[in-house]
Parts: structure tokens; sequence; C-alpha cells
């Protein structure tokens, strides 16, 4: 009876979109954010496939493995109810390798930057909301870069320039 159960939560419990990497404490797949970091992601690859393709210094087997590994890129947003400290102790402990970095963020130098770049788009009502705010993230690099996760305490809604008030967890995988 015990094993049929822990079996059944075991099958029950969700799957993360990047293999070897749990879901945050207590979080959950925002697909509407995945899907706005996703759509944003392919539209930069594709940019980065054509420079790839106009760079006479690669071989065509080069360029074949560059394409073949941007076609493995997986992105997924999580939510959290944990604080950042929370979702980097959590990670660091399941993911043996993960030391995070710190940092404070200006939202405001975010937000223009970002709108600068076109990544978000927002407008100047949403950056005076964002003047004199600040969040805390973390970041990982797997050491063969093709595993990222990012840990922030308050998020930049790419759609709006919204500022999003809870932990948000984005990881991006190049890797199988």
């Amino acid at each position: 009876m015990v094993i049929a159960f822990s079996l059944a939560l075991v099958l029950a419990a969700p799957v993360s979109p990047s293999p070897g990497i749990p879901f945050p404490p207590g979080g959950v797949i925002d697909p509407v954010l995945t899907q706005v970091f996703t759509d944003r992601a392919a539209a930069e690859t594709r940019t980065a496939i054509a420079r790839l393709d106009a760079d006479t210094s690669r071989s065509a087997a080069e360029k074949a493995e560059l394409r073949k590994r941007l076609g493995k890129l997986r992105i997924a947003v999580f939510t959290t109810p944990k604080t950042v400290d929370e979702a980097v102790a959590a990670y660091e402990k399941q993911v043996p390798e993960a030391r995070f970095i710190f940092a404070e963020r200006n939202l405001e130098a975010d937000l223009v930057e970002g709108m600068k770049s076109g990544a978000i788009q927002a407008n100047a009502s949403a950056v005076s909301k964002a003047a004199g705010r600040r969040a805390r993230s973390a970041r990982w690099n797997r050491a063969d870069g093709a595993l990222e996760i990012d840990i922030e305490d308050r998020l930049i809604d790419p759609r709006s320039g919204a500022i999003l008030e809870k932990t948000v967890v984005l990881v991006t995988s190049l890797g199988d």
C-alpha cells in the first residue's frame, strides 16, 4: 500500500520541461510567460542563425553543430511563493554543482534598456512606476553553458513593462 501510494505521488508530480532541473519549491510553470520568453528567444535565434550563415570564418561542420545546439533551446518560466534565497537554497541542494551569484538590479534602468533593445514593450508611465525601484536576482550557469537558472524577486513583464511582484525562475537549456 505504501509503495503504491509513493509511486502514485511520483507519477503525479509535474515533470520539468528541462530534464534534470526540478521545479522550484512550491513552483508552477507560467505558460504565458514561458511562451513570451520562448517567442523572444526564437526571434533572437533566427537573427543568430542569419549571422552564423554569413560568417565566413566558420566551417560548414561548425555551423551545423551550432545550428543543432540552437535547435535544442528550451525555456521554462516558473513562479514560486518562496523568496529568492529559499529558491536558491533548494536548487543548490538539488543540483549539486549549482552555486548562484546574487545581484541587485535597478528596475528603471533594466526597463529602459529592455525598451531600447525592443525586448520590452512599454511606455513612459511604466518607466515612471519603475523609478527608484530595486530588485534582487540570482544566476547560475552550468560550466558547459548549456544550462542557466535565473531567479528574480521581481520581473519586468516584457509585454507591458509592468513589474510583477513575485519570485520568478527562468530556466534556459541548450541540452538534451
